[in-house]
């Protein structure tokens, strides 16, 4: 299963990806991801514990679809971070 797949399990929840993944995912590092989590620039996430976040492979894909540009400039505007 891809990690971006949306399928539920038979529980009716979506899996989660860890903040790990969302990175490697991503070509990013942790350092970035928490910066933007503060920002509120990044994808939704899940607090699981004091030291444990998850991200639903459905929040990511809305997060990057948001982002995609065809032509423009490569910035974000305000609206949108």
């Amino acid at each position: 299963m891809a990690l971006l797949d949306t399928e539920t399990s038979t529980h009716g929840i979506e899996p989660l990806i860890s903040e790990r993944q969302l990175c490697e995912l991503l070509g990013i590092g942790l350092p970035t991801i928490a910066r933007w989590r503060s920002e509120g620039k990044g994808p939704r996430f899940i607090v699981l514990g004091v030291r444990r976040l998850a991200y639903r492979p459905s929040d990511v894909k809305a997060w990057l679809i948001e982002r995609e540009r065809a032509s423009g400039m490569c910035t974000l505007d305000s609206a949108a971070a």
